[in-house]
């Protein structure tokens, strides 16, 4: 071939390579402009859809550049432009939560005097078959089932034979029949008639209360580790019990009851104490926090201390109740004067009042104006307290609030009704419409009932007196 053709073939393919690039640098061009131009929407809609799928970055991290608009001829659009498309969905935030209210519950107990059981009362009590005791507690009754916690100082014995009054207090069984039947949940024995009937009286008595549904406090079996008492009662709430009596004397080096010894046996389940005593004093604090350990929220002294037919506390008596409330209890109810005394606060060593009922006086027994003789303040005999008292427990803090302290005043009725042998005996609960109360009206002993109110609210203090409020019952 010659040179000539070769030349012009060259130059041929070099001007279709020329043409080749000019087209291809226009297409690149052209689609430059057009990414330019459509690239601002197509992010604002990505943004969008992540938005509604709920993935705006929550699971999935992208690494944005610091300016978006860089390398851009215009910025983004700032504002979605006249509503032209829906706004994203705005992002939910969980409201924190409000801290809980404290569990708080309220608790009424209700605590009766002493339960004694003379000779004339016995005799009253006598059926054809048995005895029968159910009307001594007819119209107290409804009060004593409208607690949380009942309870009562059981001062006689149940030893199944042989049965009399003073001076060492033997009841048949159906006494504790009738007690049972207004449901105490407690039913204290720390007194100084618990050994009236010796060992055995003592056992079977502690055994026939529990059988009979009531726990025991302040006098426990042979054996039995435990000298306190706890119940479980509203919401779980753990109430202790911690009850002790006095000791009156020592005899023959020996420990007494009312001039009964203290069997070996029972040394370390009988709560008893000696006034002014540092080891006994020492003991009774160790008894409350050892109920305390032992899981109760609230712990109450029970205590069968004072001078009988004394309407005002002993020294003695005034001082032992500042060491019991210095051992921790919430508080304190005493008994075994016979006669209603006065109700007080005390402030323990961490500065919290603690409230202390002295005496309760009698629930019923036959001491009154016309069998006490010469007896000092005998006409206070016939008249009691039940103790009412009504707290809030916080569960969160343990903390013990009291709603009211108070006290319902009661008489003890007795007159021989038409056609019986024997006088009966009612207790008469004094509170609104007593004034209507049956007994009170057949006997026309109507003005020694209100001799009765008026006295207590004297002794005891008017602002002390139970208003028949609910304030402290849980529904």
């Amino acid at each position: 071939m010659s040179s000539k053709h070769s030349k012009k073939k060259v130059k041929i393919n070099f001007g279709r390579l020329a043409l080749s690039l000019v087209l291809v640098f226009a297409v690149v061009f052209a689609v430059i402009t057009l990414v330019k131009d459509t690239f601002p929407a197509l992010a604002k809609s990505a943004g969008e859809l992540m938005a509604k799928d709920g993935r705006s970055g929550e699971n999935k991290k992208t690494e944005m550049p610091a300016d978006p608009t860089a390398g851009m001829d215009e910025p983004l659009p700032l504002d979605d432009p006249a509503g032209s498309e829906e706004p994203g969905e705005p992002v939910q935030t969980e409201e924190p939560e409000s801290p809980a209210e404290p569990q708080i519950t309220k608790l009424r107990i209700r605590c009766a005097g002493d339960v004694m059981a003379h000779d004339s009362q016995l005799k009253s009590a006598k059926t054809s078959d048995g005895y029968s005791f159910c009307s001594w507690f007819e119209y107290v009754k409804p009060l004593l089932e409208d607690a949380d916690v009942t309870m009562v100082n059981v001062e006689t014995t149940f030893p199944g034979s042989d049965y009399h009054g003073y001076p060492t207090f033997r009841s048949p069984d159906q006494l504790c029949d009738a007690i049972a039947d207004f449901h105490p949940e407690i039913a204290i024995f720390a007194n100084n008639h618990m050994l009236d009937s010796n060992q055995s009286g003592f056992e079977r008595s502690v055994n026939l209360m529990r059988d009979k549904g009531m726990n025991v406090a302040g006098g426990y079996l042979p054996g039995e580790e435990k000298t306190w008492t706890i119940i479980e009662t509203t919401d779980g709430i753990k109430l202790g019990v911690v009850a002790y009596v006095y000791e009156n004397f020592e005899q023959n080096g020996r420990r007494c009851l009312n001039g009964c010894y203290i069997p070996s046996a029972l040394e370390s389940t009988i709560n008893s104490f000696r006034y002014y005593n540092d080891g006994d004093m020492a003991e009774i604090k160790a008894t409350v926090e050892a109920c305390r350990a032992d899981g109760a929220d609230i712990v109450m002294a029970f205590m069968h201390w004072g001078e009988e037919y004394y309407i005002d506390p002993m020294k003695s008596q005034m001082d032992l109740a500042q060491t019991v409330v210095d051992t921790g209890v919430d508080f304190v109810v005493g008994s075994h004067p016979h006669v209603p005394e006065k109700i007080v606060w005390l402030t323990n060593k961490e500065g919290k009042e603690i409230p202390v009922y002295y005496s309760l006086g009698n629930f019923i027994s036959n001491q009154r104006t016309e069998t006490m003789g010469d007896t000092k303040n005998k006409v206070h005999t016939e008249e009691g307290l039940i103790a009412n008292i009504e707290l809030s427990y916080n569960h969160a803090t343990g903390e013990v609030t009291f709603d009211d302290i108070s006290a319902i005043p009661c008489w003890v009725e007795k007159y021989t009704k038409s056609g019986a042998s024997n006088p009966g005996y009612w207790i008469i609960p004094l509170i609104d419409g007593y004034k209507d109360n049956p007994e009170l009206k057949a006997s026309g002993h109507m003005s020694r009932a209100d001799q009765a109110l008026s006295n207590i609210k004297t002794i005891v203090g008017e602002d002390y007196i139970w208003d028949g409020t609910d304030s402290g019952k849980k529904e």
